[in-house]
């Protein structure tokens, strides 16, 4: 079983809130969730090395299915992958769609 840890701002109710999810920590992303978060929209950026106190996250593996199944990604308004490689994006977006 997958554990979720969130960083320290976040409670696992807060991550059932959000309506846009960032998976993967990459510069480009981390701006989009900043971006959304500045616009009003609540946010949850997953990564495996998730550090940022400027938007709720969650460090863990945005592959691991069962990690998104519990952080309510599967309710979300958005979904933005942004890791570093196309391959490993297409391969997560995949999961969120199944």
């Amino acid at each position: 079983m997958t554990s979720i840890r969130h960083t320290e701002d976040v409670s696992p109710d807060d991550t059932a809130q959000s309506t846009h999810f960032v998976l993967g920590g990459e510069r480009v992303a981390l701006a989009s969730a900043e971006r959304l978060q500045t616009s009003g929209h609540a946010v949850t950026v997953v990564d495996e090395t998730y550090a940022s106190e400027a938007v709720p996250g969650i460090e863990g593996n945005p592959t691991d299915v069962e990690l998104l199944t519990d952080s309510g990604v599967d309710g979300a308004s958005a979904v933005i992958v942004g890791t570093r490689s196309g391959r490993r994006n297409l391969l997560i977006a995949q999961l969120v769609r199944a």
